[in-house]
């Protein structure tokens, strides 16, 4: 009874950020102890203790790529993007129809870059 949707076309978890002072008490911040950023290459994400043997930080990657084996490093995911789709450069697909349409759609930018819309969109004067 006291809930209430905010916004329901979310596609990624990554979109939601929830912060509350009795669901995340303040602690230890592990991803700075002995290296910067935990030596992620992109973002490090502190875990809770739960034993001696629990992680104390888990290194994520940016969407369209994956952790590599050293747990810190991040490399390209090839997708598998449809005839009629376009891959975007972080390995998002949107419609093929949606590139060159004078809109961003991928999240990189990358459906409206220069070189691949010059042909197709005639310059003005």
């Amino acid at each position: 009874e006291h809930l209430v949707t905010l916004i329901s076309n979310l596609k990624e978890a990554q979109d939601i950020i929830a912060y509350h002072e009795l669901a995340q008490p303040s602690g230890k911040d592990w991803c700075n102890e002995n290296l910067k950023n935990g030596g992620c290459k992109y973002m490090c994400l502190p875990a809770p203790r739960i034993n001696s043997r629990s992680p104390k930080y888990t290194c994520v990657c940016p969407f369209g790529m994956e952790l590599q084996n050293d747990g810190q490093l991040c490399r390209t995911v090839k997708a598998n993007c449809a005839a009629t789709e376009f891959q975007c450069q972080d390995g998002q697909c949107i419609p093929r129809r949606w590139q060159c349409d004078g809109k961003a759609d991928c999240r990189d930018g990358s459906d409206e870059s220069h070189e691949d819309c010059y042909l197709r969109n005639c310059p003005t004067n």
